[in-house]
């Protein structure tokens, strides 16, 4: 598992090819002069003949190469989703080994403001901070150099469980529970090829949108035969809104 900074890095260094990727297509597609012709709507004036002369001189080879970019920065956005999974439970891991060996300090002793005070400040030493968001579980987020939010992983959620998995308390009567029989956990998946999981995810998509299709006319078809009027219960419409229903 790679540390979160690195993942926080990864991310940043494909979103700065994202956008060359896509400014790229947009040169292409002469997007800058397009939109100085102006605009349909509201007041602005529309030079039409500016729009559709530029539009022309766009050549098939500029629109098949523009599109090739945008698919790249599609992709790059979509392992960039995977990797944000990772960087949370990277973060996640280590922020519990942190914490859990915070915690056992104060195991029996009633959770006051200077008690509080105390775990705050020795979390702010490993660049995070956490607090209990209940009685069974803490919020924990990465901090800056500064000792400030950061937003490299806004608060989330880590959660007790015992030893048999069920949910377990961390606080009774505002005390801290023991941690031998504790467990604390997070919901995030940590994927190990991002790249290799978008194209999983891509060609299950494919199959899933075809036989969303398929059920969408089947369902028209068997409506049309069934007799109209009388007490005949019709087919529900499938779930299909168009291509962006599969998008992601």
């Amino acid at each position: 598992m790679k540390n979160y900074k690195v993942i926080f890095t990864e991310i940043k260094k494909n979103n700065e090819t994202i956008e060359n990727l896509k400014e790229q297509a947009d040169k292409l597609l002469k997007i800058p002069e397009l939109d100085s012709c102006g605009s349909f709507w509201g007041n602005g004036k529309f030079d039409a003949q500016k729009y559709k002369s530029i539009k022309e001189s766009i050549t098939k080879d500029e629109e098949q190469k523009a599109c090739e970019l945008y698919a790249q920065a599609d992709e790059l956005r979509k392992i960039n989703e995977i990797l944000q999974c990772n960087l949370k439970a990277s973060f996640c891991d280590s922020a519990i080994n942190i914490i859990t060996s915070i915690l056992e300090k104060y195991e029996g002793k009633p959770l006051g403001e200077k008690t509080k005070e105390k775990i705050r400040n020795e979390g702010k030493a490993f660049n995070l901070t956490f607090y209990f968001d209940s009685d069974e579980s803490i919020k924990v987020a990465t901090l800056g150099a500064n000792g400030c939010l950061d937003y490299v992983v806004r608060h989330e959620t880590l959660y007790a469980i015992d030893k048999d998995g069920h949910r377990a308390k961390l606080l009774i009567d505002n005390k801290l529970q023991p941690l031998e029989n504790i467990i604390l956990k997070h919901h995030f998946e940590y994927v190990e090829k991002p790249k290799q999981k978008v194209k999983q995810i891509e060609k299950l998509l494919e199959k899933y949108k075809n036989a969303c299709i398929n059920a969408s006319k089947l369902q028209g078809e068997l409506n049309d035969l069934l007799p109209k009027g009388g007490t005949i219960h019709r087919f529900d419409k499938v779930n299909y809104c168009g291509e962006n229903s599969f998008k992601w």
